[in-house]
């Protein structure tokens, strides 16, 4: 059986995770993460927030949702994951992630 390749598309912490209850969803690096748009978000429309299963543990950095939206637009798949947990840093950066697609050639249909 042929492995599949995916392709790290982002990389970084997550915001708004003081606001979380990120204590619950028992965190550690690999953990898999669910991506939801929050399209009626009153802060931004463009919000993708971040959940370990039920669990919502902060959103994708402002700056950084345009990139993920066009894929989403392109209906290309992507997972997510935590990259890196760590309790003891300031809350801006204690949880990063990281997104993938499924392969080298869905990044280049959609450039």
């Amino acid at each position: 059986m042929a492995r599949q390749l995916l392709t790290e598309i982002y990389r970084g912490a997550l915001a708004g995770v003081q606001y979380s209850d990120y204590q619950l969803a028992k965190l550690k690096a690999g953990t898999a993460l669910k991506l939801v748009w929050e399209k009626t978000n009153a802060f931004d429309p463009n919000a993708i927030a971040v959940y370990a299963g039920k669990v919502k543990i902060g959103y994708i950095n402002k700056e950084s949702t345009h990139v993920l939206h066009g894929y989403r637009k392109s209906n290309i798949k992507l997972t997510a994951k935590v990259s890196a947990f760590n309790n003891t840093n300031p809350t801006w950066s204690m949880i990063a992630v990281a997104i993938y697609c499924k392969n080298k050639k869905d990044i280049n249909e959609t450039l």
